[in-house]
């Protein structure tokens, strides 16, 4: 699982079907999500959201009219976030969910130098309080201009 975390402060989730796309995490993550908040996805939604290319950062209750809609500019507007408050933390559900489908699942945080720092710290509370002790972090590398013959000297 990828937590991309935007410069407004916004988290996005991304789930990897693991090494045997068989599997299928995906679908059965949506599923599980779906079963705390009595929410019924059907075969052709799942399918939709195995097959999304990206991260996502939909709220829960918007995710079906999400995965419905085919209008590109629609979705992106759809794409607030994830809620991650004490009152909905549907980050920490969608965390608690994915391990349960996948115990081996590792998690990874990226953002960049524009990232505030207390969103990072948020994101890494949740981590916690759902027992997700490893992470990786990820972040962008400025280009670096290389001159051989200086080296070389």
């Amino acid at each position: 699982m990828t937590f991309l975390l935007s410069p407004d402060g916004k988290v996005f989730m991304n789930f990897d079907n693991g090494p045997d796309t068989l599997l299928k995490y995906r679908p059965k993550i949506l599923v599980e999500m779906g079963k705390r908040y009595g929410i019924e996805f059907t075969e052709a939604e799942q399918r939709e959201f195995e097959k999304y290319p990206s991260a996502m950062g939909v709220p829960i209750m918007q995710i079906k009219e999400f995965l419905a809609n085919r209008d590109g500019n629609a979705r992106k507007e759809m794409q607030v976030g994830l809620p991650m408050d004490s009152a909905d933390n549907q980050l920490a559900m969608w965390i608690l969910c994915a391990r349960q489908v996948n115990p081996n699942i590792q998690a990874c945080i990226k953002g960049d130098s524009k990232t505030k720092f207390p969103v990072v710290k948020k994101v890494l509370d949740i981590l916690q309080e759902k027992n997700v002790k490893r992470f990786s972090l990820i972040t962008s590398l400025e280009a670096a201009k290389i001159n051989l013959e200086e080296i070389q000297q």
